[in-house]
């Protein structure tokens, strides 16, 4: 089954296309699960048009659609799992 591990955590934050406050969003998904945006800014002591732009941001780099793969059991161990390039 696939798990969100700590090999897969490292992958994350050793990203440099993540910005930090993309790396936190990642994070957050990676952790919480499916969250609203608006629920993510004061659980990450975050302004929202900064969570707004950080969401864009960890989208972009394909980090959330690895994430939510990993979470749904995508049929792939979350540590071989890569964020796709545009």
């Amino acid at each position: 089954m696939p798990t969100l591990d700590a090999d897969f955590l490292l992958r994350l934050a050793a990203d440099g296309d993540l910005s930090g406050n993309g790396l936190r969003i990642a994070l957050a998904v990676a952790l919480l699960g499916p969250i609203r945006q608006a629920d993510l800014a004061p659980r990450l002591d975050m302004h929202p048009q900064r969570v707004s732009e950080a969401v864009i941001a960890a989208r972009r780099t394909g980090w959330v659609s690895v994430i939510a793969e990993a979470r749904e059991g995508g049929g792939r161990a979350a540590h071989l799992l890569a964020p796709a390039r545009a």
